[in-house]
């Protein structure tokens, strides 16, 4: 691994995008050197999709540097990110909303929404991941009557 051109094209992200919070995925790579070095840049997070990945990147940075986006919630998987006081969830329904509010009531919440109907097209698979746009509504006045944290959308 080129770890000098890693950190070169973090420089250049933080350079041109200086307000653009950055998430590397774990499940791309969780190779432990270069989790370690993205660790030690402060303006950069991991993302992780189990509980598995979330230990990892705990050791590494803390909660609010950690976006969790589970391919499929679980009450045991949304009680984990809470205890972890993990910093934001990504949800796409009204159900995995409901569960963050319960179970983690600090986290900041980003809105998966799917754009598969916008484009007339579902080729993507994430496309397909998300709220439909006629639901984005209703979940937003949920979220608001809840006073749960949405922070933006993917």
């Amino acid at each position: 691994m080129d770890m000098p051109s890693v950190m070169a094209r973090v420089d250049d992200w933080q350079d041109h995008l200086p307000r653009v919070q950055a998430y590397y995925a774990l499940r791309c790579n969780a190779d432990p050197v270069l989790a370690r070095m993205l660790a030690d840049c402060a303006r950069l997070g991991f993302a992780v999709s189990d509980a598995q990945q979330l230990a990892v990147a705990l050791e590494l940075v803390s909660a609010d540097r950690i976006i969790m986006d589970c391919p499929l919630w679980t009450r045991k998987t949304m009680r984990i990110a809470g205890e972890c006081e993990v910093g934001t969830i990504v949800i796409e329904n009204e159900k995995q909303l409901m569960d963050a509010i319960s179970y983690a009531p600090h986290a900041r919440i980003l809105l998966a929404i799917s754009l598969s109907e916008c484009r007339g097209d579902s080729d993507s698979l994430l496309d397909q991941k998300g709220a439909h746009i006629e639901e984005v509504e209703g979940l937003l006045m949920t979220a608001f009557e809840l006073r749960a944290k949405v922070v933006g959308i993917r």
